[in-house]
């Protein structure tokens, strides 16, 4: 008879997925696409923006659906990374995103006139994105392997 899994399980396994999501995202899929040299870099930038928000989506998405597994008392460790994960993500999500395409709506990444100063903003903007990222992948990779302690 097989043994149907329990919170912790589910609880890992929606965080394994997130997890996975973004390291995959940030580690592999975005240098990837920034040393192809057959895509022009207004183009890579394109298609990063719809990839990043589908990835905050899920993230979002994910973190709403671990909310019933972090309640129980077997969650608290979890609890205590997995909120500010979520936390960030919701930021990033409606906060810093919309920030980002705002600003760099009609920039020229191609070009080499960065005399606009919206390419200044959008930098610090994306480094707090990356630094936010990075955050939750350490968070969440603590989450997975303190899971149970």
């Amino acid at each position: 008879m097989t043994k149907n899994p329990g919170p912790r399980s589910w609880r890992r396994l929606l965080l394994a997925l997130w997890v996975g999501g973004l390291a995959t995202i940030d580690l592999v899929e975005t240098p990837t696409r920034f040393a192809t040299k057959e895509v022009e870099r207004n183009q890579i930038i394109a298609i990063g923006r719809r990839v990043f928000a589908a990835l905050n989506r899920m993230e979002v998405v994910l973190g709403a659906l671990l909310l019933p597994f972090l309640v129980r008392d077997d969650g608290r460790a979890a609890r205590r990374k997995v909120l500010p994960m979520w936390a960030t993500a919701l930021w990033q999500f409606a906060i810093l995103q919309p920030r980002m395409r705002r600003v760099g709506d009609g920039l020229d990444y191609a070009g080499s006139d960065r005399s606009d100063p919206r390419h200044g903003q959008h930098r610090r903007l994306h480094l707090a994105y990356v630094a936010l990222d990075g955050l939750k992948l350490m968070l969440g990779v603590w989450a997975i392997l303190s899971d149970g302690e």
